[in-house]
């Protein structure tokens, strides 16, 4: 790898919230070293622009349709399931699905959403697919779920669970996205320290999760993850980019020459 590129590993192109300004949004990323963008979608809707964006950017944009683990609605679940299969030799993966006990307390809906999870774990087993997944105040379990299913490539995203749970999922060679948030958060901040960088990604989880709370995020902004993980890991930058970047090559299969 000659030059130092980046890729965000998870974002939201998708939604409404670049209505106004995504070509843009897209153009600055180009311009600010970033040679890839996962976009990951959340329910049928988004699935659709999410395939939309792989094919106007191509090469820089892939999709990766999910399940938003707090929409508990079979007939939707139906229709994202369907549309992964009709579009399996596009996507780059499937995700984000998972569980979230944050918005989902009642015990039958999170029955349902582990019903969900696990068919959306074969699924990708089936399709050979890597798996993105959301675990918001639902690590235990859903790392549970994992080693249950034994996927053959697990990303955590913006993991937020306990630090032992990371630990055991780094040593199921699962994968740990840290997202732009880890500027501030103590908790993505201990995250950084434990996972292994070779077992990390970067991600945005743009619109949120930035590195200034309240702001809307970006790709671009995806520099203050490996600068700020570089310090917590006493690396130099350009190690932390360049390994991450390998990483996501590897991980997701990108056809991308760097």
């Amino acid at each position: 790898m000659n030059n130092l590129v980046y890729i965000d590993t998870h974002c939201h192109l998708n939604d409404e919230a670049f209505d106004e300004d995504r070509d843009e949004v897209v153009k600055k990323a180009q311009a600010n070293g970033i040679t890839a963008i996962i976009d990951s979608s959340i329910d049928y809707a988004t699935g659709l622009k999410s395939l939309e964006l792989q094919s106007k950017f191509p090469g820089f944009v892939f999709s990766s349709l999910g399940f938003e683990p707090a929409l508990i609605d079979d007939e939707e679940f139906h229709l994202v399931y369907e549309l992964i299969k009709q579009n399996k030799d596009t996507i780059i993966a499937i995700g984000e699905v998972g569980l979230d006990y944050y918005r989902i307390r009642d015990a039958l809906d999170q029955e349902k959403q582990r019903f969900y999870f696990q068919e959306f774990i074969k699924l990708a087993q089936k399709l050979d697919k890597p798996l993105i997944v959301h675990s918001r105040s639902a690590g235990k379990y859903a790392l549970e779920i994992l080693f249950e299913e034994a996927p053959n490539k697990v990303m955590m995203h913006a993991f937020d669970g306990k630090m032992f749970w990371a630990d055991k999922g780094v040593k199921s060679n699962f994968y740990f996205s840290v997202p732009t948030s880890v500027w501030y958060s103590k908790h993505k901040i201990k995250l950084a320290r434990t996972v292994p960088i070779a077992q990390m990604l970067l991600e945005t989880d743009s619109p949120v999760l930035g590195p200034e709370r309240g702001m809307r995020n970006e790709p671009q902004n995806i520099h203050f993850a490996a600068w700020k993980i570089a310090e917590i890991k006493e690396m130099e930058p350009t190690e932390v980019i360049r390994t991450t970047t390998e990483n996501a090559i590897n991980f997701f299969n990108l056809p991308i020459k760097t």
